[in-house]
């Protein structure tokens, strides 16, 4: 009877434990779904501005003021579009999202970086 008992707690134990979320690729996500407009380097497109007759300073992820934008904003912005840009509310789970940000987050931090002497 106690090895049962001991099963069970342990099956219990198991089915509750939550399995740690899949490694998301925000580079990847953000090639799919962000640099057709954003650049793949995420400085934006002068083509797609100039299209959408939008400011290229707003497209540009990279710098400018998305650098200041907290991440809660950019998220709001992600799920609810923005002028033309759509809205991936129901397209991307919130970890995909959050994977899109970190990426975008590391482009800025490279583009901040200080450059080496040549």
């Amino acid at each position: 009877m106690n090895t049962l008992m001991t099963l069970l707690l342990t099956v219990n134990v198991a089915a509750q434990t939550p399995t740690a979320p899949a490694k998301v690729d925000g580079a990847k996500l953000f090639a799919q779904k962000c640099a057709i407009c954003h650049s793949k380097s995420g400085t934006g497109k002068a083509s797609m501005a100039d299209a959408f007759k939008a400011d290229i300073n707003i497209m540009n992820l990279a710098g400018g003021a998305a650098v200041k934008t907290p991440d809660a904003d950019l998220i709001k912005v992600i799920n609810s579009g923005r002028k033309n840009m759509p809205s991936f509310k129901g397209k991307l789970q919130d970890d995909e999202i959050k994977g899109i940000l970190a990426y975008v987050r590391s482009l800025q931090a490279k583009l901040a970086a200080p450059k080496g002497k040549k």
